[in-house]
């Protein structure tokens, strides 16, 4: 947490890619899954047009070469008449599509409220601490958290939930009521896995993220890439994670 907070962007080896930052008005999905590429063009009327950054025949060709279900997948998305491919995206896996088309960014709508507003609401006001975003869908355990606050008393952690009394003091919850988009933009370091959302909100309002080590995930490594041309980031190794 400590090195994450205090480093500098990577230095390249060839400038990065312009980024040109996309809101979204809505929910924004990954490409189609699997199991329903091709259904909704072939058996609705409605037009469809998937978006994202990598396709679900080149995530899982290493995991199953040779596999027939490839070819289904491959077939299913020949249904579309194009693709939008988002930046931070693999090379391969496109050609079953009949068109493609790159956009920008995409990002889910960011905060509109001023950051000291947001913590003022969380009661943070008055810390000067770094704020860790703990991030992603699952809770961490009790016995976690409180180790890593203990550990890390220089910094504050924020996460969704309520909080027991018996956890230390720099560990503080906020409700649903408030938009996760506003629990970033008070913080400093994000810890959760490296999705494409969470890796474009950061890049979006320039937030740090900390994240676990992902294996054999062909998507983390063109991510990984990415986001360390645009801001400070940092993988934690599986040991790390697990201590």
């Amino acid at each position: 947490v400590r090195a994450v907070a205090r480093s500098e962007p990577e230095k390249q080896r060839a400038p990065c890619p312009p980024l040109a930052f996309t809101p979204a008005g809505g929910r924004v999905s990954g490409t189609v899954p699997a199991k329903r590429a091709g259904v909704l063009p072939r058996r609705t009327s409605i037009p469809a047009v998937p978006v994202g950054n990598f396709t679900w025949n080149w995530i899982l060709e290493p995991l199953m070469p040779r596999d027939p279900a490839l070819r289904c997948i491959a077939e299913g998305y020949s249904e579309f008449a194009a693709v939008l491919r988002m930046p931070w995206s693999s090379e391969e896996g496109w050609s079953a599509f009949q068109s493609l088309v790159d956009v920008p960014l995409v990002t889910p709508l960011q905060s509109t409220r001023s950051r000291d507003d947001i913590l003022q609401e969380l009661g943070l006001a008055t810390k000067r601490n770094p704020i860790v975003l703990i991030a992603g869908r699952s809770q961490l355990s009790l016995r976690t958290l409180a180790t890593a606050a203990a550990n890390c008393s220089d910094f504050d952690f924020l996460m969704n939930g309520n909080i027991g009394e018996s956890l230390p003091p720099n560990i503080h919850g906020y409700s649903e009521q408030l938009a996760f988009s506003d629990a970033l933009r008070a913080s400093d370091v994000v810890l959760g896995k490296l999705g494409y959302s969470t890796a474009a909100q950061c890049v979006a309002e320039g937030k740090r993220p900390l994240y676990p080590e992902r294996l054999g995930f062909r998507e983390n490594e063109v991510l990984q890439d990415a986001v360390a041309c645009e801001i400070p980031a940092r993988q934690m190794r599986r040991s790390q994670f697990f201590a």
